[in-house]
């Protein structure tokens, strides 16, 4: 019999196609908790209460339920757990993999993190910079750009599409150069490995946000297929010129839940999460399960953060970069343990 860690009755006009975003792996860490936020889960239009239980795994799972907007697991022993999760009707479950501490002995890996303004986080560095804090010597960054000490491959502004095309002013006139292009639309990732010095042992794809901000909601879907080309055109190229490096696709967030920071107020709030929430559904479709390519998905990272206090008053899609940058930064460092301790990096 599964443990209930939230659940009360859904008003059916809040919950009537709640459409669950729940990958089908989550990652935690020992001794560290780990939380999945209710009004990321559900698409819907205001509350409505959810559930959450544990249906199996090791005996040793801590589980917090008293707290109204989110669920949060303590887990204290490394394993494989099940978590399913419900609203109106409906339910959808996940495989929660918990990893030891990370040894302090690890081996050293090489992470370019890709991204726009959130992965600069001009002047911070933001989750690069805890990301980098936590693991220390176990990780090296790569990246032509340097924001704060912390390098990476952020680009305020960018979309798929600049990534794999920009160059000399083409197609958008004012933009710096693709750090992969040597011409227009002419990817070239051995001139990028050379100015970077060192071959990625994974490369971090946080890319999203740009390509659905000024989109109309019903056009996302042709959106995401335009987009996603250039992604597969990007990583054919790292994979044939770098192959042994591997790829982690970051859904793009859901945006401040405080009507205060977006122009329009709560209609524009709304429409942008459910964009994002679509965005992260057409993510998951198209990219999840294909890690023998060396691809891989890492949905949690839209559950984790705090829509509410995650980001600043005064700022629409940029997190607050501790409040909620800490909390990306946690969820990949998460998915990274688990490869160190049992995965492709063991």
């Amino acid at each position: 019999m599964g443990i209930v860690l939230a659940s009360a009755p859904a008003p059916a006009s809040d919950c009537s196609a709640p459409r669950l975003l729940l990958p089908a792996h989550l990652y935690a860490v020992v001794n560290e908790p780990s939380e999945i936020w209710r009004d990321n889960v559900a698409l819907r239009d205001g509350y409505c209460a959810q559930s959450c239980r544990v249906l199996d795994g090791p005996a040793a799972l801590r589980v917090y339920d008293h707290l109204e907007d989110r669920w949060r697991v303590f887990p204290t022993t490394a394993g494989n757990y099940t978590l399913e999760v419900g609203a109106g009707g409906q339910t959808k479950t996940a495989t929660l993999h918990v990893a030891p501490a990370l040894p302090a002995e690890a081996p050293v890996k090489r992470v370019a993190p890709v991204g726009d303004s959130i992965t600069a986080a001009v002047g911070d560095g933001g989750y690069v910079r805890h990301l980098s804090t936590a693991l220390g010597a176990r990780m090296v960054l790569l990246g032509t750009q340097t924001n704060n000490t912390y390098k990476s491959e952020g680009f305020p502004g960018s979309q798929w599409q600049r990534f794999a095309t920009q160059f000399g002013n083409v197609p958008e006139a004012g933009v710096p150069n693709s750090p992969f292009c040597t011409a227009t639309s002419t990817i070239n990732i051995p001139a990028w490995r050379t100015a970077v010095g060192a071959d990625p042992d994974l490369v971090t794809w946080s890319l999203g946000t740009n390509d659905i901000y000024p989109t109309d909601l019903a056009a996302v879907t042709a959106k995401s297929v335009a987009s996603f080309a250039y992604a597969e055109a990007l990583i054919s190229a790292f994979k044939a010129a770098l192959p042994s490096a591997r790829h982690l696709l970051v859904p793009c967030w859901p945006g401040n839940a405080n009507a205060g920071a977006w122009a329009g107020g709560a209609a524009p709030a709304l429409t942008y999460r459910q964009k994002a929430h679509l965005w992260a559904e057409l993510l998951e479709a198209r990219f999840a399960s294909r890690e023998a390519e060396g691809i891989y998905h890492l949905g949690g990272s839209f559950l984790q953060i705090d829509r509410a206090r995650g980001y600043p008053s005064n700022n629409d899609i940029h997190p607050d970069v501790n409040a909620g940058h800490v909390t990306l930064a946690r969820t990949l460092r998460h998915w990274m343990t688990w490869q160190w301790v049992f995965g492709f990096w063991a």
